[in-house]
């Protein structure tokens, strides 16, 4: 999480966490538009959408984190909570976040069940690094024992060991199943400091900026179509609800069903043009 007492949006801190990744990587098979509602504000940094929406005491700032796309279809999403109220402090956590994809309720993952799905990927990781070491180890001898036919007229075969290759192919399983193992490690402690930056529990005072990411399980992603993500985020009372539609990259949305309106492509060209104002000030734009 990234916290700061700046008065203005922290968009520099917002994109660098956003351009970090977080642990995630970026994905070349789906694409995100964003569909402003009414007076929301668009800006893009290097192709990926920000919407900002201003309530009433807080301004919320929410954008997709590309991720791989294996089955089952997961998201991240950064989000930016400011408090504008001089003197109302507000708690805030992953229940004051809903989702729905393609008109269905989506949970999002907690602090802990990101971090319990990251050790469970590690042991399933070493897990296979012993599988594979007790196959190498049991092929060993095998591997060590070749054939002889003899030479003499009875032409009898007989097999022959050889015990130093058998300990050589031993120790360079041992080598392999060591190094998968340090590997399986290093994923998950990157993995659990990635988590650093993930939403949790916290107060957000007046004049401060709370920001970090989440991840969701996507079970109905469709492939040939465009699909509907809402995003609705509770701050000291005030609902801010966010619109995207994702689709196949290279598909283009307009040709494609639930396809953004002209209005819908309109609206995010113009907020883009206008850039991110605050008081008068231009924090992002062209």
């Amino acid at each position: 999480m990234i916290r700061t007492h700046s008065p203005l949006l922290p968009i520099a801190i917002f994109v660098i966490g956003l351009l970090s990744g977080c642990g995630t990587r970026m994905s070349s098979q789906v694409d995100t538009q964003p569909v402003p509602i009414g007076n929301q504000h668009v800006v893009y940094e290097r192709g990926v959408p920000l919407i900002q929406n201003i309530g009433e005491n807080t301004t919320v700032v929410v954008a997709p984190m590309q991720t791989p796309r294996r089955y089952p279809y997961r998201n991240s999403f950064w989000i930016s909570v400011s408090n504008n109220s001089p003197e109302r402090s507000f708690l805030f956590a992953i229940k004051d976040i809903s989702i729905h994809y393609n008109d269905t309720p989506i949970k999002i993952l907690s602090y802990a069940e990101a971090e319990n799905e990251a050790y469970t990927a590690m042991q399933d990781q070493q897990m296979v690094a012993a599988l594979a070491y007790t196959a190498q180890s049991l092929n060993a001898q095998a591997a060590s024992t070749s054939t002889v036919r003899s030479t003499s007229s009875s032409g009898t075969s007989y097999q022959v060991y050889d015990p130093a290759k058998t300990q050589q192919l031993n120790m360079q399983a041992g080598e392999q199943l060591k190094s998968n193992q340090t590997e399986a490690a290093s994923a998950y402690e990157s993995r659990v400091d990635a988590l650093e930056g993930y939403v949790r529990r916290d107060t957000i005072v007046p004049g401060e900026t709370f920001s970090g990411y989440f991840m969701f399980r996507i079970p109905n992603f469709q492939a040939g179509k465009a699909n509907n993500l809402s995003i609705k985020v509770t701050a000291e009372n005030g609902v801010h609800e966010f619109r995207f539609r994702e689709f196949n990259l290279g598909l283009n949305p307009s040709q494609i069903d639930s396809a953004a309106s002209a209005d819908d492509q309109k609206n995010a060209t113009q907020a883009t043009s206008n850039g991110i104002f605050l008081k008068g000030r231009k924090l992002w734009g062209m």
